[in-house]
């Protein structure tokens, strides 16, 4: 009986370890496709391709902040909005309304 009990619990350590793989795929991957759509969106506008590189960065670490791998999830345009606010004007930059 100790021993299926062992399995499993091991069982269950290995799944939830699935589940964190996932989730920094998921994030790794969702990185590079906000960055990408970003950068294109912003050079679309007119942006220079390093200060939209810059910008989008900065977005994506304030909608990151004070989350972990878990707890992150796909952020509202609402949120990207305000992340991008708050960068811009750090940068010194203006969102045309």
């Amino acid at each position: 009986m100790k021993i299926s009990n062992l399995c499993l619990a091991l069982g269950c350590v290995v799944a939830l370890s699935g589940c964190d793989a996932f989730n920094s795929s998921f994030n790794e991957q969702f990185d590079k496709q906000f960055r990408e759509q970003c950068v294109k969106a912003a050079t679309g506008k007119g942006a220079p391709e390093a200060v939209a590189s810059q910008a989008c960065n900065c977005t994506m670490d304030k909608l990151k902040e004070g989350k972990s791998e878990t707890e992150f999830n796909m952020p509202s345009a609402d949120e990207q909005m305000e992340a991008m606010k708050s960068c811009a004007a750090e940068m010194g930059l203006q969102i045309p309304g």
